[in-house]
């Protein structure tokens, strides 16, 4: 049995405002969900089978490229990431295209979270559809075992090993923010796994960053030493904007694909959350990033405060999320 993860929220330098993340999950766009207060208790409450978070702990999977650590202080940050995003889509699953779903949300829908990391997804996601039967799945367990909506379980899982379910099994399946995780030649091997699982006429809702661009030098010198970093590590940086043509080529019918664009120097709160995100993301990076920005650790701390500072101002830096909706054909039985 593992610690708990701590009940308060780390801070990190940057130009956040004192608006608290879990004000956003109660915007008119997220009512009837849990607000991250509440989300926070189903870790605070329940264990991890985790080992202690105050060491830097990598995932220790011989096929996954994942090169974030999986400590408490990044467990918050997925936290908060995920009201932001939901804040900043206007919800879990994109309204327009709810109706493609072959079993309704709110009447027995089977749903899949691939990659669901801390679960943080299908707890909130469990809890607006109560009558949906929600699995999440991970390479690694830092997902609550004990303290859970009756209707949401989780499972230890590689899909590049092949996903435990059978062929036909899920009315919908939600993936988000996997580009650290995978190899440039690892995305159509899973979303071909994603459609052998689905349903004839099932769905599938892709979630995924793009980098940080278009801020000023210091801004774009960061962003840079990224997406060079993942080139490095045969990772894929700007799979955001090519993911409706690589599923499509995995024989989904593409119903919506969208860039959504945040600017960074808006004062509102889920602008600053992601200022805030991107802080940690490189505060929680310093071991990789560290040596290709020729920045001592000693000083990675100031050097996080400083593009904390220079996110917010002009010329506009720039962060997107690629948002891709799609539908297993109809006619299609594996």
């Amino acid at each position: 049995m593992g610690n708990k993860l701590s009940s308060k929220r780390k801070s990190t330098p940057s130009s956040r405002s004192n608006t608290p993340v879990g004000s956003l999950s109660t915007s008119s766009n997220t009512t009837g969900t849990i607000n991250s207060t509440k989300l926070r208790e189903h870790y605070d409450e329940g264990t991890i089978s985790s080992q202690s978070s105050t060491k830097r702990r990598m995932h220790q999977v011989a096929n996954s490229t994942y090169w974030f650590p999986s400590h408490d202080e990044e467990m918050d940050r997925l936290i908060g990431q995920h009201f932001a995003l939901k804040s900043f889509l206007e919800g879990n699953v994109v309204k327009e295209f709810i109706e493609y779903i072959p079993t309704p949300l709110n009447e027995g829908a089977k749903v899949l979270d691939l990659g669901c990391g801390n679960g943080t997804w299908s707890l909130d996601f469990a809890t607006e559809y109560p009558s949906a039967e929600c699995i999440g799945v991970d390479m690694v367990d830092v997902f609550p075992q004990e303290i859970k909506p009756p209707n949401v379980n989780f499972k230890v899982a590689n899909v590049f090993e092949g996903l435990p379910f059978p062929d036909n099994s899920f009315d919908f399946v939600y993936v988000r923010l996997m580009l650290v995780g995978m190899k440039a030649d690892q995305w159509e091997p899973m979303w071909h796994e994603v459609r052998r699982i689905l349903k004839p006429g099932g769905c599938v809702q892709s979630v995924e960053a793009g980098m940080l661009e278009k801020g000023n030098e210091f801004v774009n010198k960061a962003g840079k030493a990224f997406i060079d970093m993942m080139y490095e590590r045969n990772q894929e940086p700007f799979v955001s904007k090519k993911m409706d043509k690589i599923m499509a080529q995995c024989n989904f019918n593409i119903l919506h694909y969208e860039l959504k664009d945040i600017f960074l120097g808006k004062p509102d709160p889920v602008s600053r959350e992601f200022v805030h995100d991107i802080c940690t993301i490189f505060t929680h990076a310093e071991p990789i990033l560290s040596k290709a920005l020729d920045v001592s650790t000693a000083d990675w701390p100031a050097f996080v405060k400083k593009l904390g500072a220079e996110m917010v101002q002009k010329p506009d830096a720039m962060w997107s999320y690629g948002i891709t909706f799609a539908q297993k054909p109809i006619e299609e039985s594996t």
